[in-house]
């Protein structure tokens, strides 16, 4: 491992050496293009990029928070919808089956509680 360190190692010395004897043409390009990237590095950053997502998000919590939009109206009631609903409160609440089975049952006693 040591031994491919090393090779790797010359290799590079001697390619820095031998960019040391470049022309000077080409060293005039080489440090102009170092000096265009240090610019570029040093360009400050677009500031009006952030206005975009934050303009996004704004018109978004306005358009959820606007009072009288369609998320905060109630649903309509449509006829004929009841038995469904009926039918979709026995399978969400929390009460066990056997309550809805004997319903006739404690139907007729809140009837009777009422007369006494």
């Amino acid at each position: 491992m040591n031994h491919e360190h090393d090779d790797r190692m010359d290799a590079l010395r001697r390619a820095l050496r031998d960019s040391e004897q470049l022309d000077t043409a080409t060293r005039a390009k080489l440090r102009a293009a170092r000096a265009r990237a240090i610019d570029a590095a040093q360009a400050p950053a677009r500031p009006w990029l952030w206005a975009v997502p934050a303009t996004a998000m704004a018109v978004l919590v306005a358009a959820l928070w606007l009072p009288g939009t369609p998320t905060t109206a109630p649903l309509p009631q449509v006829p004929g919808t009841t038995v469904a609903s009926e039918a979709l409160d026995v399978l969400t609440d929390e009460q066990s089956p056997e309550f809805y089975q004997d319903l006739e049952l404690y139907e007729w006693l809140d009837r009777e509680a009422g007369r006494a």
